[in-house]
């Protein structure tokens, strides 16, 4: 996913809106993944400085609702003497779905760190079930 840093917030709040539905799904395994570009919010407290409601803030309010583990908390952009920020986000449905979050160099010419991680999966056997055909 990739939210552009000057998107409109009509763009911002179908993305909000996208993901109140990919949760609706009730799937077992949720993984929402991408640079978001939210760069004013610390990822690590789950807020924003204080001030009016932005849509960092309507963001984080659809994160919590939809009680979503967020598992990076370094910065992944560095460019040159601009301020490093954390906008490459992993979002799960399950706190434990995600392990061993590793920041890597960027490939090419990226400013981006690439973010390598294990994703852990279960799968729930279902009851065998017998159908007869009379």
């Amino acid at each position: 996913m990739y939210g552009r840093p000057n998107s409109d917030e009509e763009k911002k709040f179908k993305l909000v809106k996208l993901i109140d539905i990919a949760n609706r799904q009730n799937c077992s395994h949720l993984l929402i993944a991408g640079d978001f570009n939210y760069n004013n919010v610390d990822w690590n407290e789950n807020m924003l400085p204080a001030g009016p409601t932005t849509k960092e803030q309507i963001f984080l309010d659809c994160i919590s609702d939809n009680f979503l583990f967020q598992h990076v908390y370094e910065d992944t952009r560095v460019r040159g003497t601009q301020r490093p920020s954390l906008l490459d986000l992993i979002f799960t449905n399950e706190k434990d779905m995600i392990d061993k979050v590793e920041y890597c160099s960027p490939l090419g010419a990226s400013d981006h760190v690439v973010l390598n991680f294990t994703l852990n999966l279960y799968s729930e056997e279902k009851e065998k079930t017998c159908n007869y055909v009379f």
